[in-house]
């Protein structure tokens, strides 16, 4: 990463450990930012658990139908959906072809958004998760690179316990 957005990802960086347990709507702000210059990308969605309510619940989304996308969640425990597998696995996932997802739900989901391709990525802090970071795109195959994604997992893993406050 050259200088600049590295510097300009250092103050991102250094914005979200600054803030405490009441400021999450402003992490989440903060960390869209940092997910748009780390990937690349101008969409990118975030799920929180909701244990109350047994969901992942959409906590921010960017990019086009962010606000239909924010009214999405999806079940804790149900492997049937690539978020729910990501949160419960605790693992990553690349789907380069929303498409061709065996879920009928996935595909539904990916036709109705536009999303051809994500990359999904365990928000997970002293061994339990919390959510997942989605980075879409909507062209098949558009997904980051691996030294973005390395990237990303990096600065996630330094921001989650933030978030998990």
């Amino acid at each position: 990463m050259n200088p600049e957005p590295a510097s300009r990802l250092n103050e991102l960086s250094n914005k979200i450990l600054s803030y405490g347990k009441e400021n999450l709507t402003d992490i989440l702000h903060v960390l869209e930012k940092a997910l748009r210059l780390l990937s690349q990308r101008s969409r990118s969605r975030v799920y929180l658990e909701d244990l109350t309510r047994g969901v992942l619940a959409c906590s921010q989304a960017s990019g086009p139908y962010a606000d239909l996308i924010l009214l999405k969640s999806f079940p804790i425990n149900n492997t049937s959906f690539a978020v729910s597998r990501v949160y419960i696995n605790q693992e990553e996932m690349v789907m380069e072809d929303s498409a061709a997802q065996s879920s009928p739900y996935a595909r539904e989901l990916a036709e109705k958004f536009d999303i051809a391709a994500s990359y999904l990525i365990p928000l997970v802090h002293e061994g339990r998760a919390l959510g997942v970071v989605c980075i879409d795109s909507g062209q098949i195959g558009q997904i980051p690179t691996p030294l973005q994604r390395d990237q990303l997992k990096h600065f996630m893993a330094q921001v989650t316990p933030v978030i998990d406050q």
